[in-house]
C-alpha cells in the first residue's frame, strides 16, 4: 500500500473521529431525561426527528467501511471506489441541507483525499505491471452512478403511484416523494443507462483512457447543468457529485497515460 493511500486511509478515519466526537457531545447535551440507556438512543436516533444525528452516524459507518475495504482489497484497489465514493456523496448532500454543523468543508476535503489516494493507488500498480486497475476504477465509479440513479428512478416511481395518504416516511424517501412531483423521473432512468453504457465501452476499450474521459464529460456537464437549473429537485448535490467523481476518476488515468505505460512494460518483458 502506498503512502497517498495510506494517507487517504487516515483522512478517512480522521472524518470518522471528527463525526462520532460530534455524535458524543450532542448525546452528552440530548433533552431527554429519565429514561434507559436503550430508550435515550433509539431517541437520539430517531429517524424522522434527529436526521442529523442518524445521518452523522451513517456517515461515519460509511467512513469505517471505506477504511476496512481499503485494507481488505488492497490487492484490488478499484474496488475500494464502490465504498469512497458514496461518504463524499452523503457529506455534500448533508452540507446542502446544513447537517454538518462544525467545519463541513474538512469533511469534503478529507472525503476527495481518500478518493483519489484509492484511484492513484490503481495508477501507481498499472505502471508496475501495465494493468488495467484504473479503468476498472472508473468502471466502479460510472456503476455506482447507474445504480445510484436507478435507485432513486424506482423510489420515485414507487412513491409517486401511493396512495394520496401516504405513510410517515424517513427523511430519504420524504424527499423523493416532495421532490419527484416537480420533475421528469425518467431523467434519473435516462442518466442510469448513460453510465451503465458508458461502463460497457470501458470495458471492450480497456486501454483507450482518453475516450473514457472524453464520454465521461458529457454526461457531467448535463448533469451540473440542470443541477444549476434546478432541473434536478430530488437529492441533487448527490446526483451532480457522482457525475463530477466520475469525471475526475475517468481523467486521472487519461492524464497519467496509462495506455503508454502499458506498452513499455512489455517491451521489457519482452527484452527480459
Amino acid at each position: 500500500m502506498s503512502y497517498f493511500k495510506k494517507f487517504g486511509d487516515f483522512c478517512s478515519g480522521f472524518a470518522c473521529f471528527a463525526a462520532l466526537i460530534w455524535l458524543f457531545s450532542e448525546y452528552m447535551t440530548f433533552g431527554l431525561k429519565d429514561v434507559g440507556l436503550k430508550e435515550k438512543l433509539i431517541g437520539f436516533f430517531d429517524k424522522y426527528k434527529e436526521t442529523d444525528n442518524r445521518l452523522m452516524l451513517i456517515l461515519a459507518v460509511m467512513l469505517v467501511l471505506s477504511i476496512l475495504a481499503s485494507i481488505a482489497l488492497k490487492r484490488l484497489p478499484y474496488l475500494t471506489l464502490f465504498f469512497s465514493v458514496p461518504p463524499l456523496m452523503l457529506t455534500v448532500d448533508m452540507v446542502r441541507s446544513n447537517q454538518i454543523e462544525n467545519y463541513p468543508m474538512m469533511y469534503i476535503i478529507l472525503c476527495s483525499i481518500s478518493i483519489a489516494s484509492g484511484v492513484w493507488a490503481c495508477v501507481a500498480k498499472d505502471r508496475k505491471d501495465g494493468g488495467h486497475r484504473a479503468a476498472f476504477a472508473g468502471d466502479a465509479v460510472s456503476l455506482l452512478a447507474s445504480g445510484v440513479l436507478f435507485f432513486i428512478w424506482r423510489k420515485c416511481v414507487t412513491l409517486q403511484v401511493a396512495d394520496e395518504d401516504v405513510p410517515m416516511l424517513d427523511s430519504f424517501d420524504r424527499e423523493i416523494w416532495s421532490g419527484s412531483e416537480s420533475m421528469n423521473v425518467k431523467l434519473f432512468l435516462i442518466f442510469a443507462c448513460v453510465y451503465l453504457a458508458l461502463t460497457l465501452v470501458s470495458l471492450l476499450l480497456t486501454d483507450i483512457y482518453f475516450l473514457d474521459a472524453i464520454l465521461a464529460i458529457g454526461p457531467c456537464v448535463a448533469v451540473v447543468y440542470m443541477w444549476s437549473a434546478g432541473t434536478w429537485t430530488v437529492y441533487s448535490e448527490i446526483i451532480a457529485t457522482v457525475a463530477v467523481v466520475n469525471l475526475a476518476v475517468r481523467l486521472i488515468p487519461a492524464i497519467s497515460g496509462g495506455k503508454t505505460l502499458k506498452v513499455k512494460a512489455n517491451e521489457q518483458t519482452h527484452i527480459i
